[in-house]
């Protein structure tokens, strides 16, 4: 009869199984559990190994990783618990099956007793296994001939086998990031503006195709090199330290610099940047979003050198180019505005500017115009909202001038605008999965390397700085009890400020059948 053979300490088993699991990449956990199974197999001198995953339904156990000492050991790949329904049941309840002999084996288990018996194994070992106190699956241990299980066995399988339960659904987990982080991607490669994520000290990470294509360099070249470099080559000391100052008070803002071209040729471009911070609130990257803006600039030369010129621009141009009086109704529009608002250039003229500002930003922006009128500076860049004749708003760049007549007084503005929303839109996206990803990523690490004692503390404590981030109300982890008619809430949150009165860690049924319900059939609550 086996027993545990007295080779490497247990110690150095999980220490190397942690080891090869941490430090591997999502793509390559597979490998590395396999690994990890069969350093499992040779530690306890078994037969096989298998590390079984429970289906959706818990109907069957499906096999994630397996491991036999020889070819002539069998290995089933899905097992539906009606193949085994002895050894299955109690597995789902939660308890370890420990057979040392097929002797042993009761005689409701004749169905596990004949796939042994196929298999030609004489000992088995089955040790239910969790991940984030939810059902996992097994590891499963197997013997030619009769091996006693001793309860130090027991435990150390535990272990081991919820080690990998854990390893394998985080890299799951990654996997699935890095599929959405792809399909952003190639949205963003799409995008005619440029995009360039740089470090504090300038040094760029990563560009879009448009970017590179406007420099005619190939994106290997580009990435390690100095962003600030190419945006103010005599300057660039300078410009980083503006940047790093300006994210701690403002973490965006916007640039329009003009720039000397490989090719000798002078061009105007403009970037709106924005500051990416961890947890700690310091800046660890930026993300800024460019476009040339050269002929945009050009325009707004003749309009100031030539109101002829300007007329003929304005039809051919693909900006909305605009006049309005000191009421701030249109007395000029060119055609665009029917392209960027859906009106047609007689439906804008007579049309109060203030009528389509958008109502979130409808006091600040009647508060700006009177201060114009009383101190005509004009502005550059301004982001505003206005309404779109379907209903909707659109984000314009607006560029606006003051209008004198000849004795020196004022008689209106006129300006240029640009429709931007897309463009804003998908930076937000970009920034909104960048800090997601940090944040998960951070939570993951922190939860990981802890001891299992600190768990809880340490996802109740995530769970805080989860709903202080995003202003949540309350973050809790709810699980099914073991009858499956309680909904049970193992860890969470709550702010005390905007919650009065706790709720209960325990629901029935009958409480809430709707929300235990629906937690039983995996449906998401919205």
């Amino acid at each position: 009869m086996q027993s545990t053979p007295q080779e490497p300490s247990f110690d150095s088993l999980l220490a190397g199984v942690s080891s090869q699991l941490l430090s591997a990449s999502a793509r390559r956990v597979d490998a590395a559990i396999r690994r990890a199974v069969a350093a499992i197999g040779k530690h306890y001198g078994v037969d096989r190994v298998d590390i079984r995953r429970f289906n959706a339904d818990r109907s069957e156990t499906n096999l994630l990783s397996g491991w036999t000492s020889s070819d002539d050991i069998g290995v089933s790949a899905d097992l539906r618990n009606d193949e085994a329904p002895w050894a299955s049941s109690m597995v789902l309840r939660g308890q370890v099956v420990s057979v040392c002999c097929l002797e042993d084996m009761p005689g409701g288990a004749g169905a596990g007793r004949m796939l042994m018996r196929e298999d030609g194994l004489e000992a088995v070992l089955l040790v239910p296994i969790k991940h984030d106190d939810a059902p996992y699956g097994a590891v499963v241990l197997a013997c030619k001939t009769k091996y006693v299980w001793t309860d130090e066995i027991i435990a150390e399988v535990k272990e081991l086998g919820e080690l990998i339960a854990t390893a394998h659904t985080r890299a799951r987990l990654l996997g699935q990031l890095w599929t959405s982080e792809a399909r952003l991607r190639a949205i963003v490669e799409e995008q005619t503006e440029f995009v360039v994520r740089f470090l504090p000290d300038g040094t760029m990470t990563w560009v879009n195709d448009a970017y590179c294509e406007y420099l005619a360099q190939a994106r290997e070249k580009l990435i390690g090199t100095s962003f600030i470099a190419l945006m103010a080559p005599d300057s660039g000391e300078d410009l980083i330290e503006s940047f790093q100052e300006s994210m701690s008070d403002k973490p965006t803002r916007t640039d329009e610099i003009s720039v000397t071209q490989s090719s000798g040729r002078s061009a105007w471009q403009r970037w709106t940047t924005k500051g990416i911070f961890n947890l700690s609130g310091d800046l660890i990257e930026l993300q800024s979003l460019g476009r040339d803006i050269t002929d945009r600039k050009a325009a707004e030369n003749a309009l100031r050198k030539s109101e002829s010129r300007h007329r003929d621009l304005v039809d051919n141009i693909a900006d909305w180019i605009w006049e309005v009086d000191l009421d701030f109704r249109v007395l000029y529009s060119n055609a665009r505005v029917q392209d960027m608002l859906g009106y047609s250039v007689e439906e804008m003229r007579g049309q109060s500017i203030i009528d389509l500002l958008h109502p979130d930003g409808l006091e600040a922006g009647q508060e700006f115009l009177k201060k114009q009128l009383v101190e005509p500076v004009g502005w550059e860049q301004a982001m505003v909202r206005l309404r779109h004749n379907d209903g909707g708003y659109r984000v314009m760049q607006s560029n606006g001038r003051p209008k004198f007549d000849n004795a020196g007084n004022l008689v209106g503005f006129r300006g240029i605008d640009r429709d931007v929303t897309e463009a804003a839109k998908a930076q937000d996206e970009i920034l909104r999965r960048s800090e997601f990803q940090q944040l998960l990523a951070e939570l993951s690490t922190n939860i990981l390397i802890a001891p299992v004692e600190d768990t809880i503390r340490l996802v109740n404590e995530e769970f805080q700085h989860l709903c202080k981030r995003y202003d949540f109300f309350s973050a809790n982890l709810w699980t099914v009890g073991d009858k499956r008619n309680t909904a049970k809430r193992r860890a969470g949150w709550r702010n005390p400020s905007k919650i009065s009165k706790a709720p209960s860690d325990i629901y029935s049924r009958d409480e809430l059948p709707w929300f235990v319900s629906r937690m039983l059939s995996d449906d998401v609550l919205r």
